[in-house]
């Protein structure tokens, strides 16, 4: 037991082992509409590889502006990424 978290993305079936859990989901995708941008807390590594979705790295602490056509739209969060409460598109 690794303790790992893994993101599975895509339509698709998912048999779990018996030694897996599902933690969440599935869950929508994060889309930001044309002229608005949204804040990320706690951003993925984006300088380390991300191996099969699997391998990451968060930066606690920090927060990342995500603008319209800047970014990969739609995109997932990770497991530790969250949108602030105050609002997730401005």
């Amino acid at each position: 037991n690794t303790n790992i978290t893994t993101v599975e993305i895509g339509p698709q079936n998912l048999v779990l082992q018996d030694n897996h859990s599902l933690e969440a989901g599935p869950l929508p995708f994060v889309t930001i509409p044309p002229g608005h941008y949204c804040q990320v807390e706690h951003p993925i590594d984006i300088n380390k590889p991300i191996v099969d979705g699997k391998l990451y790295e968060l930066r606690f602490g920090h927060r990342e502006i995500r603008l319209h056509g800047l970014c990969k739209d739609p995109f997932p969060l990770f497991p530790g990424e969250r949108l602030p409460e105050s609002g997730s598109a401005t």
